[in-house]
């Protein structure tokens, strides 16, 4: 029994010890599982602190990003801020300058006024607007409703003016301020750069030659019987000085010798006169004894003499005049058949027809039947219209009128004026050659310098 016992004794005790080994181990677990969940509520506590520290940083460079393009965009403000300032700075100075000016002006008008109150003298804007007539000492200015005309007149130097009295523009000028009294001249030398444009640009003939501004259309002159006087060319109104009657002073080139003009000497002579004439005209025998006997006085080889008709309309015989010696002409007897028209002009000027001419045909031996043929079929018209056409081109108004190379003169010459103006010619042409003659000179002792070296 006892044994029995001591062995359920025994039982008792291990399950006791089971029993407590098992608390134990459910103890040591129980601890075991709190230490994980701690451990691990410790490293989920220490994810969300690094969340926490990183989202800081992240929120923190978000704030310093910001703030640095906010700063960026305030920086570039102030700089639109200070150009702004800058501007509004010079349009202040701008004003203030413009109102110091306007300010001296007025104040310089006002004393204007009161010293012309006070002495008499001067002139404001005011009492210019509000006056027709203003008188200062010798002098007194008109008020006028037309515009200012800028005329521009091409000539010659002052000092070639003294030797070419035709060129002086002044008479001219004159006359035409009575009608166009607005104008303001500016002279321009032919030779000056200036000159030398308008000559190309307009084709210029003869001096002196009178350019208008476009503001000419507006005067009553030009909308009234002046527009025919002038020629529109290149933006400019060219006076038709030759349509007036003004006389030429100088000519830029001398008229082109035609095929069948009659030439007395050599044609190709360095100096040539060319004489434009009527055989009615009375005045032109005188002129045309002179010029032939002088040209002939120099020699056929220097200096040549070439007749251009211009018959005048108010001589009857004019025309026929001219005619027969173009038909002696063709019969190589032109300079003596002038002769005699010149010499017995008084015989034939009141006559009608052509007898008296075939009569000095006969006279000269000329071929009777070829010459009055070429006078019946007025063979020889259209050569002295050509004539006309290129004188009234010209400007040529009147008979006798004579180049000799670019000098020009109107009217009768005598033989020692015409000698005079042949020798400056010869002399102008001797001086030239010289020159010629030195460049070549210096251009070979050029040259034989190059080959010395």
């Amino acid at each position: 029994m006892s044994k029995k016992k001591k062995k359920n004794k025994g039982h008792v005790k291990k399950e006791i010890k089971e029993v407590e080994e098992a608390k134990i181990e459910e103890k040591v677990s129980k601890v075991l599982k709190e230490e994980i969940v701690v451990e691990k509520e410790k490293e989920v506590k220490e994810k969300k602190e690094e969340e926490k520290v990183d989202k800081k940083v992240a929120v923190k460079a978000t704030k310093e990003e910001t703030k640095s393009k906010e700063e960026e965009v305030a920086g570039q403000a102030t700089l639109a801020e200070l150009d702004q300032v800058e501007e509004s700075q010079k349009k202040m100075k701008n004003l203030v300058a413009a109102v110091i000016l306007l300010t001296g002006i007025a104040i310089g008008s006002f004393f204007v006024d009161v010293f012309q109150f006070m002495s008499g003298d001067g002139f404001s804007k005011r009492a210019l607007d509000n006056s027709e007539v203003l008188v200062n000492g010798d002098k007194t200015w008109v008020a006028f409703d037309e515009p200012a005309i800028d005329v521009k007149v091409l000539t010659v130097s002052d000092e070639e003016m003294e030797s070419c009295k035709g060129c002086d523009p002044k008479e001219v000028l004159l006359w035409l301020r009575d009608y166009i009294p607005t104008m303001v001249v500016n002279s321009i030398d032919v030779e000056s750069e200036d000159g030398k444009a308008l000559v190309e640009a307009y084709d210029v003939k003869a001096l002196p030659t009178y350019f208008f501004s476009n503001e000419i259309e507006e005067t009553k002159f030009f909308q009234g019987e002046g527009r025919v006087v002038f020629a529109e060319k290149n933006g400019s109104f060219v006076l038709n000085s030759a349509g007036l009657g003004v006389p030429v002073g100088k000519y830029l080139q001398t008229p082109e010798v035609f095929e069948k003009d009659a030439v007395l000497g050599n044609k190709d002579a360095k100096t040539q006169v060319i004489v434009f004439s009527d055989f009615q005209c009375p005045y032109c025998g005188e002129h045309f004894k002179n010029i032939k006997e002088t040209v002939e006085s120099f020699g056929s080889d220097k200096v040549s003499l070439v007749y251009k008709d211009f018959p005048l309309s108010f001589h009857l015989q004019g025309k026929n005049s001219a005619m027969a010696a173009r038909c002696a002409q063709d019969q190589d007897k032109f300079w003596e058949m002038g002769e005699l028209l010149y010499e017995f002009q008084k015989d034939w000027q009141d006559t009608e027809g052509t007898a008296k001419f075939k009569k000095y045909a006969r006279d000269l031996k000329l071929d009777a039947n070829k010459f009055n043929k070429c006078m019946d079929e007025k063979t020889s018209e259209a050569l002295i219209e050509e004539d006309v056409d290129q004188a009234n081109e010209i400007g040529i108004a009147g008979a006798p009128a004579t180049f000799i190379s670019t000098q020009f003169s109107s009217g009768v010459l005598s033989a020692m004026e015409i000698n005079e103006m042949i020798q400056r010619e010869l002399d102008k042409d001797s001086e030239d050659i010289d020159e010629d003659e030195e460049s070549k000179e210096v251009s070979h002792e050029e040259d034989e310098k190059v080959k010395v070296q």
